[in-house]
Parts: structure tokens; C-alpha cells; sequence
């Protein structure tokens, strides 16, 4: 499993990639952070490695937008899925609780890497799914998700335009026309 991180061997080539082309002037990183937090090099740990990261995509001129991350769920999509067919309860929503403890123990470094760095803009994309007391995998009757902690394509499109409605300069840039 890769990190988006440029000290990741995987991701490396994705990475100069980046780097290399004028072209692209903004990066989206995004990952499922709370699995990420483990998945650095043996003495490092993921703040210093994102800083680093961001650091070289500001040399090459990239602003870099940072996302929180969207929730993940204690039950498969199936769930929510069939039992809207069978019966009137709604079995797409958790408690808030549950995704925001886990988002609690890394939103604090990805607060610190945005800070830090001028070129940095954090996003918070958990919010596009939660409201006061819960978090849906299902918005104006769709699924957004295909399992419990990735988006399906009505998740990825739903999070671009509300992503392109916060920050509608990406638009200008990208090319995406919902």
C-alpha cells in the first residue's frame, strides 16, 4: 500500500512525475490517514514526511490542498443498500463519534503541515458526509461508497463538486467540468 508521501518507493515515480511537469500547478493529496500514520520509514513519522513532501512541491511551484479524509463505516454499503428496498429504517448512517476519534489522532499534523507551509491549503471533506450527530454513506438517496472506506463513483463525483464549490479556482486549473 502506497502513501502519498515522496519517500514512499511506490509512489516515487508519481511523485517526479509531478514534480517534473509545468503543467500541473495544484496537487490533491489525499489518503486514509489513520492507516497511514504507521506507514512511514522506520524513524520518521508521517508529519515530517507529508512537511517534507510539500516542501519539494512548493520548490516546483504546486499549492497543495490536503484533504481530512472521508468517514469510514463499521458496516459494508450492501447494507445500506438493500435494506432501503425492504424496509423504511435507515441503516447508511454511524455515529459521528466513531470516525471523528480516529480523525482526532492525525488532524492535528495535517493542521501543522498546512500551517507551516504557504503553498498548503487543508480541507476538511469529512463534513460533505456528516452532519451534527452522524456520517452517511448514502446523500439524496444515492450510495457514495463501494465499501467501507471507499468512494464509488457518486462519492467522487459528489466530493469534486463540492470540493470545486468551496475552492471554484480549481476549476480554472483542472479542466473538470461537472
Amino acid at each position: 500500500m502506497t502513501t502519498p508521501i515522496a519517500s514512499d518507493r511506490e509512489f516515487s515515480p508519481i511523485f517526479q512525475y509531478v514534480l517534473s511537469d509545468r503543467n500541473i500547478k495544484t496537487v490533491i493529496i489525499s489518503a486514509f490517514w489513520y492507516h497511514k500514520t504507521s506507514m512511514v520509514p522506520k524513524g520518521s513519522d508521517l508529519e515530517r514526511e507529508l512537511s517534507y513532501t510539500v516542501e519539494k512541491l512548493g520548490v516546483a511551484h504546486k499549492t497543495v490542498y490536503i484533504t481530512d479524509d472521508v468517514p469510514d463505516f463499521s458496516f459494508d454499503p450492501k447494507r445500506c443498500k438493500y435494506s432501503r428496498r425492504f424496509g423504511g429504517e435507515n441503516n447508511c448512517v454511524d455515529d459521528k463519534s466513531l470516525f471523528y476519534r480516529r480523525l482526532k489522532t492525525y488532524y492535528p499534523l495535517l493542521e501543522w503541515v498546512a500551517q507551516k507551509h504557504a503553498n498548503v491549503k487543508l480541507v476538511d471533506t469529512a463534513k460533505y458526509f456528516c452532519s451534527s450527530q452522524f456520517c452517511t454513506m448514502a446523500i439524496n438517496g444515492k450510495l457514495m461508497y463501494r465499501d467501507n472506506n471507499h468512494l464509488n463513483l457518486n462519492g467522487t463525483r459528489y466530493v469534486a463538486q463540492r470540493f470545486l464549490q468551496e475552492y471554484p479556482q480549481l476549476a480554472n486549473n483542472s479542466g473538470y467540468n461537472p
